[in-house]
């Protein structure tokens, strides 16, 4: 049911194995705590912003009818590493900063995207974690000092808070 060479499908097949599995854990929570439903929440969580991948676990099995929230992470930032490595290391903090400011932007964006398909199953959307997730080029020091500086400099609250604002 679940295997294929293609990888378009292996894709929907893992999101309905996902689906599956947890429609089962479901299951069992209920049979666990039958006539206690108000202690468990069932929760799907999937990626940000794949709206194809939401569409397809919730669908699935009639997930939908048994979920009671939905939860992606809010993280922006970790596309530095598709960034050429001396293009980062050229960055003056403040470009950075812009960068980082883009990104978060962009994960805003792909959370309306999620939003969007999960309030039409008239389910509400949740942050399981987020925040800025900036990694890569571990062997790089002058990335990682420049990686440094931008956590520590005063705009990064701005952009966090900003962040955080439109999240809400």
């Amino acid at each position: 049911l679940y295997s294929t060479s293609n990888p378009t499908q292996s894709a929907r097949r893992a999101s309905m194995f996902y689906s599956d599995m947890c429609l089962r854990s479901f299951n069992i929570f209920k049979q666990i705590f039958e006539g206690q439903t108000n202690r468990v929440c069932n929760v799907m969580a999937s990626q940000i912003g794949s709206t194809t991948q939401h569409n397809v676990m919730l669908s699935h099995g009639d997930a939908f009818e048994t979920v009671d929230k939905f939860a992606i992470q809010g993280y922006f930032g970790g596309r530095l590493m598709q960034v050429n490595q001396e293009v980062v290391e050229s960055w003056s903090t403040d470009e950075f900063l812009d960068w980082l400011q883009g990104e978060a932007d962009d994960t805003i964006d792909a959370a309306v995207r999620s939003y969007t398909i999960v309030n039409g199953y008239d389910i509400p959307l949740v942050a399981y974690e987020g925040g800025p997730g900036v990694i890569g080029y571990n062997n790089n020091e002058t990335i990682a000092l420049a990686l440094n500086r931008v956590n520590r400099h005063p705009r990064i609250k701005q952009i966090y808070t900003n962040f955080l604002t439109r999240w809400a």
